[in-house]
């Protein structure tokens, strides 16, 4: 977010100098008449409108880490997340399998343990070899 900071004050700096340093009149006629125009001089206005365009891609880059900042921590714990179910999954196979060890059978598909003689598992439904 300093970057962005940073990049804001470029943009307020380069409007200034863009916009309001060191004026010069400038006279256009038309059909006779004739009127005076401040504007600013050629080197403001490119050291302004530089600073602008600096601003913005300073902003731009602070919006881009800000964001790729959260993003990486919410993978963090996606990720924690996962791990944890993931081994919470692997306890619960386990004793599954630790409560069905009175089965002669075991389910290939999912390693319920069944009776001897079953053709179908006894918990998902696939056919036993």
């Amino acid at each position: 977010m300093i970057v962005a900071g940073i990049g804001i004050f470029f943009e307020v700096i380069g409007y200034y100098a863009a916009t309001y340093m060191v004026m010069e009149n400038t006279t256009y006629s038309f059909m006779g008449q004739s009127s005076s125009v401040p504007t600013p001089t050629f080197p403001y206005m490119g050291l302004g409108y530089g600073l602008m365009g600096l601003g913005g891609i300073l902003i731009f880059i602070g919006i881009v880490v800000f964001v790729a900042s959260i993003m990486k921590q919410t993978n963090k714990e996606a990720i924690k997340e996962g791990i944890v179910e993931a081994e919470e999954e692997k306890r619960r196979i386990r004793l599954e399998r630790l409560e069905n060890i009175e089965g002669d059978v075991y389910c290939n598909a999912c390693g319920f343990g069944n009776r001897e003689g079953s053709r179908f598992c006894g918990k998902c439904g696939a056919r036993l070899s």
